[in-house]
């Protein structure tokens, strides 16, 4: 049995270019190679400008604007599950709504990209309360799921262990596709990036402040690109090891890419408990021409990749791997990643296992 109609569909209020590039990539990548596949998130009105959003007004309230998403998500899913052989379903935590439509779905696997309940204790609001409710709604969710999804197996792993249940799983790692590849590296700079919607603590961005408070800039920028809260703002200012830009479009972000010699990708998943990620924005560094250095282990990637060094969170050992990466060939970065990271393959042997997977169920 081949899964011939498949849909790929989420739900976020606050999604980021990130999740919805993504989705995008991963709907061109079907269309390229005549996989029947559609993608969907459900959010807010911010982000009527992609193909892959449906969205909807977003209110002063934020527990309106939840309602409001959510609702018009199940009843669009319960109107239309009948056109879909197979759901893919971006799990979200502690989700009433998604609680609900799962007895609805006759055949869906949800999709995970962290370890949630440990994100949930990392989070600031309402923690015992989305604690109480993921503990009560994962266990469900996950039992009527034919199975699940994850961009590591560690992830996988961690799911079934978490709702003590034996689920059967796929690995899909997080891809990309693009054309971009920065232009030559200058070597008259060692200028880094470091990209996040959102600076949260598992991206490790405080670890780094304590890191300039003890060291000094050690004659490095990093460029932050992306939202930072207040609290961090004040930290980092008067700084000159941070450039901040706040939030760019993609042609902004890529004038910055041209002028760096490194890219940092996370020190704070441990801070989740996570070993190994496999994160977007790395496949966005790597496709460009840029290396990459992060606290994790790539679990995409082989071992001993010459473009992904697993460092401390260390200002010493950044500025190191920058100053050895003058020289590497923007080309050869981008060529040596492919493999690992196109959207397209990755999305073939996805849906060579759903079919394994049908075939079983």
């Amino acid at each position: 049995m081949k899964a011939n109609r498949l849909l790929h569909i989420g739900c976020l209020i606050n999604p980021g270019n990130g999740i919805i590039n993504q989705m995008m990539w991963e709907k061109k990548a079907a269309d390229s190679c005549n996989i029947q596949l559609d993608t969907i998130l459900f959010t807010t009105d911010k982000y009527s400008q992609y193909s892959v959003c449906k969205t909807y007004k977003k209110f002063d309230s934020e527990i309106l604007t939840y309602l409001n998403i959510r609702i018009r998500f199940v009843i669009w899913l319960l109107k239309n599950k009948s056109n879909y052989e197979l759901i893919l379903l971006r799990y979200s935590p502690y989700d009433p709504f998604q609680y609900f439509i799962s007895f609805f779905l006759k055949k869906y696997l949800t999709v995970h990209h962290t370890f949630e309940f440990e994100e949930i204790l990392v989070s600031k609001k309402f923690v015992k309360l989305k604690c109480f409710f993921e503990m009560f709604f994962s266990k469900i969710v996950l039992r009527n799921a034919i199975g699940i999804v994850g961009v590591t197996n560690e992830i996988c792993e961690y799911e079934a262990k978490r709702v003590n249940l034996p689920l059967k799983y796929i690995v899909y790692p997080n891809g990309i596709l693009s054309d971009f590849l920065a232009s030559k590296i200058n070597s008259d700079y060692l200028e880094c990036v470091f990209v996040s919607s959102l600076f949260q603590s598992w991206t490790g961005i405080d670890i780094l402040i304590k890191e300039y408070k003890k060291y000094g800039d050690l004659g490095i920028k990093i460029h932050l690109i992306g939202s930072i809260s207040p609290d961090l703002l004040t930290e980092i200012k008067g700084s000159t090891l941070f450039v901040l830009h706040g939030e760019l479009d993609s042609e902004e972000i890529r004038l910055i890419y041209n002028k760096c010699t490194l890219a940092i990708s996370s020190f704070g998943f441990d801070k989740k408990n996570m070993k190994e990620a496999c994160p977007l924005k790395s496949r966005e560094y790597l496709s460009a021409g840029l290396p990459v250095v992060g606290s994790y282990n790539d679990a995409a990637l082989p071992e001993n990749f010459p473009y992904y060094n697993k460092i401390p969170p260390s200002l010493i050992e950044i500025k190191n791997i920058a100053q050895k990466s003058i020289n590497f060939n923007r080309r050869d970065i981008r060529e040596s990643s492919e493999p690992y990271i196109n959207k397209i393959e990755i999305l073939k042997r996805l849906t060579n296992n759903l079919d394994i997977l049908l075939n079983k169920v």
